[in-house]
């Protein structure tokens, strides 16, 4: 019996999705800024009986679906340097039905970048940079994790994708601080620094990112601060 099982579970497999049918979905892929046709954009369709296909727009941002059996379709759309979208509504598909004017509308992404810098000007390549995203949650404004990067060998970084809104730009070195005396802890080190070059949240300064804007010279200047003496108390 161990050795049908395998082919049991293939049988059940292809029973269990539908056969090909007769259905065609056709629609067209947008930017939504600018209202052009997008070229090259990975469609997706999928259904709830595990139906799943793939196209890509064509020069007019055309896509087109065949052979679908009836059901339930949803259809969503990426291409570089924009960000991900789907079509606003389900589609349902009877038997033979042909469904044409399918639209989908990817705005483009947002980018921040710029340089990190040590105290002297010069690059800090490997720095950890994180984008924070302003939100209101229970009518207070927070500041959420949105995407990162991490500065080159020039010191520089790019980040997207972002959608429109209100980011803070917060970078960390990697370097350890200078530690050339055994038995000594480090006497400075590098702290976590907020554009442009601010130590907290709060003397931060915003940068505002409109749809498909590349937000550039966001450069975050490290400094260094003392380390807190340590002491131990010990009993007499």
């Amino acid at each position: 019996m161990k050795r049908l099982l395998p082919g049991l579970l293939c049988v059940f497999t292809l029973v269990a999705q539908p056969k090909p049918g007769n259905g065609t979905i056709d629609g067209h892929v947008y930017n939504s800024l600018t209202g052009e046709p997008l070229r090259k954009a990975m469609v997706t369709l999928t259904g709830r009986d595990g139906v799943g296909l793939t196209d890509d727009s064509n020069a007019e941002g055309k896509f087109h679906f065949a052979g679908l059996p009836p059901g339930t379709y949803r259809i969503s759309a990426s291409h570089a340097g924009f960000l991900g979208h789907s079509a606003r509504y389900a589609i349902t598909l009877g038997a033979n039905d042909n469904v044409a004017g399918v639209e989908v509308r990817l705005a483009p992404q947002g980018v921040i970048s710029g340089r990190v810098l040590d105290e002297d000007g010069d690059p800090s390549p490997g720095a950890s940079v994180s984008i924070l995203k302003q939100i209101y949650r229970d009518g207070r404004k927070q500041w959420n994790p949105s995407t990162g990067a991490v500065s080159n060998d020039a010191g520089e970084y790019r980040s997207p994708p972002l959608v429109p809104g209100r980011y803070l730009v917060r970078a960390t070195s990697q370097r350890s601080g200078v530690n050339n005396s055994y038995g000594n802890p480090p006497k400075m080190f590098y702290v976590t620094v907020y554009y442009p070059n601010a130590a907290t949240q709060q003397a931060a300064l915003p940068v505002d990112v409109g749809s498909g804007a590349d937000v550039r010279g966001i450069d975050v200047h490290l400094f260094k601060r003392a380390a807190t003496p340590s002491y131990h108390v010990r009993e007499k």
